[in-house]
């Protein structure tokens, strides 16, 4: 069974895809790592910083910035996703209640 994040951010390394594509990545990666959308908000992101741990920490905090509420730092979680034309990682961002 899929799980369901509070908010999801997805960061791959260019090339940017179509809109189309990044539609069809979406629930593409999310499933992959066992996780469904949902009635959850997705930022989709493409940057040569993709790999790096520090772009999610900061993802966190602008998160947290802008809607004024705490990220759950036990439950979130990064994943590292790679197919065929798309190599990144995602946060899955569960949020303190």
């Amino acid at each position: 069974m899929a799980v369901q994040a509070d908010h999801y951010v997805i960061c791959m390394l260019p090339p940017a895809p179509g809109e189309v594509r990044r539609q069809m990545l979406i629930p593409q990666i999310l499933g992959a790592n066992g996780y469904t959308a949902g009635s959850a908000s997705v930022d989709f992101q493409v940057s040569d910083l993709a790999l790096e741990d520090s772009f999610f920490v900061f993802s966190m905090k602008a998160y947290e910035d802008r809607t004024g509420r705490k990220v759950d730092m036990n439950r979130s979680r990064v994943h590292n996703f790679t197919g065929n034309t798309a190599r990144g990682k995602m946060l899955a961002m569960f949020l303190l209640r």
